[in-house]
């Protein structure tokens, strides 16, 4: 009030807090712990801060680092399934056209043999983007290697069917090849993944070496 001589605060003037009040201590603690004008840091803070700082961008680096690798290695086998699938329909058309002129095994065995080559190949450019001819005949002959597994795996799993089923109903058959199919698939995704994508990584890293070379004798 005008004329009565005792000094008013403004409106947007901050009212004093009791030190006893929960904020009051609060905002005395916050004020005690932030970092004074003109006060300097010791260098072990400095180091201490900077470690910090360090430390967490590193935590954040290897957390978004594996999940980019799982989300790869999610896309590849999505990838592979699907190359498998197209190949698996490629070896039905193989085995039609071939048990006209062969009996039934031949046709079977000699489908089963042009379709896996294929798939090799489809694995190698589609799957896991590997480019040139480059350990083409290991890639083939683990094809090959991986083809013999699952068949032995597939008739093992019907053997073991037949030893604890007296007469085993269709559908057990084929639910029983359809789980030991899905552990051989899983099993031949890891083998050409360690054995492709592992070509790969060298490749690029001799195309990176080289580059950089040639940057290097550049003038």
């Amino acid at each position: 009030m005008r004329g009565t001589g005792v000094p008013q605060l403004p409106r947007h003037a901050a009212r004093p807090v009791s030190a006893e009040h929960p904020s009051g201590i609060a905002h005395a603690r916050r004020a005690a712990e932030r970092p004074q004008p003109g006060a300097r840091r010791t260098p072990r803070a400095r180091a201490a801060c900077r470690m910090g700082c360090l430390v967490k961008a590193s935590s954040n680096a290897e957390v978004t680092g594996a999940t980019a690798r799982w989300r790869s290695i999610f896309v590849q086998l999505v990838v592979f399934a699907c190359v498998g699938a197209a190949f698996n329909v490629l070896y039905g058309l193989l085995y039609v056209l071939l048990r006209e002129q062969l009996a039934a095994q031949p046709a079977n065995a000699l489908a089963l043999v042009l379709s896996t080559i294929a798939g090799t190949f489809g694995h190698r450019y589609v799957t896991f983007g590997v480019r040139g001819t480059d350990r083409t005949v290991q890639h083939q002959a683990l094809g090959l290697a991986l083809l013999a597994f699952s068949l032995a795996v597939t008739a093992g799993a019907l053997w073991l069917l037949d030893a604890a089923v007296a007469e085993p109903s269709r559908r057990q058959e084929l639910a029983v090849l359809i789980a030991a199919n899905l552990g051989t698939g899983l099993v031949r995704f890891c083998a050409f993944r360690m054995a492709m994508w592992d070509q790969r990584g060298s490749m690029d890293a001799r195309g990176t070496t080289g580059s950089d070379v040639s940057a290097t004798r550049t003038p």
